[in-house]
């Protein structure tokens, strides 16, 4: 399998499901500004950091459930024979 197929294949489902959600988040969360103290996040910081921690993550699973998927079948067609 060729490397750009490879991993063309582990990000499609994150890139097709999961991104609209992300975005979402963050667009919606970048609508308050969040203070604690001493320390003040704009609308702008706390939807890039929970765009990056939220893409960071559902890339992860996007990949350990597409990886599963390919040990799954080959388990099958192993068995099979």
């Amino acid at each position: 399998m060729e490397f750009v197929k490879y991993l063309g294949t582990l990000m499609s489902p994150f890139f097709r499901w999961w991104w609209a959600l992300i975005t979402g988040i963050a667009t919606l969360l970048s609508f308050f500004a969040w203070k604690t103290n001493g320390l003040t996040l704009s609308g702008t910081q706390v939807a890039l950091a929970v765009l990056i921690l939220l893409s960071l993550l559902f890339l992860m699973l996007s990949v350990v459930r597409q990886s599963f998927k390919w040990y799954s079948r080959a388990r099958l067609s192993k068995n099979a024979l």
